[in-house]
C-alpha cells in the first residue's frame, strides 16, 4: 500500500501528467494505486487540447435544447423558500458537479453549467433538460483567465435571467513536483485554485449582497488542512480558499446570504481511479451530503464526515513531528 497522500486522492498515471482538469474536486489519504487504463480521459478538458475557450467575444453559447421541458413537467423544488432558483455551476463537468446539477434541476431550478470543455458542457446541459425538463443552459469559462471574468458573469446574468445561488466546484491539482521549483507552475496551480474562484466568487458576491439573498457553496479540499511536504503548493490554495469562504460568510450573513464550506475528502472520479478505501464516496452520495449540508444552513462541512476527525488528528501533531511525516 503506497503512502502517498497526494491532494485530492490522485493517483497520476504517465499519460495524464499534463496539466490537470479544473473541473474536478477530490482529496484523499494514503490508497494502493493501480495503473489507469489508457482509455481514461485526460485530466485536462476531458481529453481536449489546452485551448482558449473564450473564443474571443463568444464567451457564452446556449444551447436549443435549454429552452422549456422537452415534454416534461419540472418538479417542485424543496428549497427553503420554496421558490425555484437560478443556479450558476463553475466546474460543472466533474463528476460532483454533474450530480448536484441534475438534483437542483430536478426540482425545477434553472442551472447554468460553465467549464473549459464547450462540448462537454453542452452534452450535460441536453441530458438535464431531457432528464429532469428543468432549463440547462452550457456555457465556456477558464479559472485562470481572470480578465474575463466579470464578462463571463454579466453574460451568465442574462443568460440565466438573475442568480440565487453559486456553486464553485473547479479546481486543479497541477503538477506538484514541478510547482515546487517552478514559479510559474506554483503560480498557475495558486491561479487555478485560488485566485481564480478569489475572482468569481466576488463577482458572486457582490450580486447576491445587493439583493440580499441567495446561496454560496465552496467545494475545497481537506489537503488545505495543514501544509505538507508533497502537496504544499496546492494544499496552501486550497487553505487560502476556505480562509477566503471564512471572511465572505461572516460579511454575507449580514445580507441574509448562505455560504456553505465542502471540504471534501476522496470522492470516486478519474482522479482516484484504482483506490482502495472505505472512505472513497461515489459521486452521487457527495452530492446528497452537500445538498443535505445546504438545506440545513450549515456553515463548513466534511465529506464523507469521517475526515473531520482524521483531519482533527492531522492539525493535533506538533509541528516538530508533522514535518517528519511522508504522508
Amino acid at each position: 500500500m503506497r503512502n502517498d497522500f497526494l491532494p485530492d486522492g490522485e493517483t497520476v498515471a504517465p499519460h495524464l501528467r499534463d496539466r490537470r482538469d479544473n473541473d474536478s474536486e477530490t482529496s484523499g489519504l494514503p490508497f494502493q494505486s493501480k495503473t489507469a487504463p489508457e482509455h481514461h480521459a485526460s485530466m485536462h478538458g476531458h481529453g481536449c487540447p489546452r485551448r482558449n475557450l473564450f473564443g474571443g467575444n463568444a464567451v457564452l453559447e446556449a444551447s436549443a435544447l435549454t429552452s422549456g421541458a422537452r415534454g416534461l413537467s419540472p418538479a417542485h423544488t424543496d428549497e427553503p423558500n420554496g421558490a425555484m432558483s437560478k443556479i450558476l455551476i463553475l466546474g460543472a463537468t466533474s463528476p460532483i458537479a454533474r450530480a448536484l446539477a441534475m438534483r437542483f434541476a430536478a426540482e425545477g431550478n434553472s442551472v447554468f453549467l460553465a467549464a473549459r470543455d464547450r462540448v462537454e458542457a453542452e452534452r450535460l446541459a441536453a441530458d438535464i433538460t431531457i432528464r429532469t425538463g428543468a432549463a440547462a443552459i452550457p456555457g465556456v469559462f477558464d479559472a485562470a483567465e481572470l480578465y474575463f471574468h466579470a464578462t463571463f458573469f454579466e453574460k451568465t446574468l442574462a443568460a440565466l435571467g438573475g442568480l440565487d445561488g453559486v456553486i464553485l466546484c473547479f479546481g486543479t491539482l497541477g503538477d506538484e513536483t514541478t510547482a515546487q521549483t517552478s514559479p510559474d507552475e506554483a503560480v498557475a496551480t495558486v491561479n487555478q485554485n485560488f485566485t481564480g474562484a478569489v475572482s468569481l466568487l466576488t463577482l458572486a458576491a457582490r450580486h447576491l449582497e445587493q439583493q440580499r439573498s441567495g446561496f454560496i457553496v465552496v467545494i475545497g479540499s481537506v489537503a488545505g488542512e495543514r501544509g505538507r511536504a508533497k502537496n504544499y503548493v496546492y494544499g496552501s490554495a486550497k487553505g487560502a480558499l476556505a480562509i477566503f469562504a471564512q471572511g465572505l460568510r461572516a460579511r454575507m450573513a449580514r445580507a441574509g446570504v448562505q455560504v456553505l464550506t465542502v471540504k471534501l475528502g476522496t470522492v470516486d472520479t478519474r482522479m482516484t481511479w484504482g483506490r482502495d478505501s472505505r472512505l472513497v464516496m461515489a459521486p452521487e452520495a457527495a452530492a446528497d451530503k452537500i445538498i443535505a449540508a445546504w438545506r440545513r444552513k450549515a456553515e463548513v462541512v466534511y465529506v464523507p464526515w469521517l475526515w473531520r476527525p482524521i483531519m482533527g488528528v492531522v492539525r493535533m501533531i506538533p509541528e516538530r513531528i508533522f514535518k517528519r511525516t511522508t504522508f
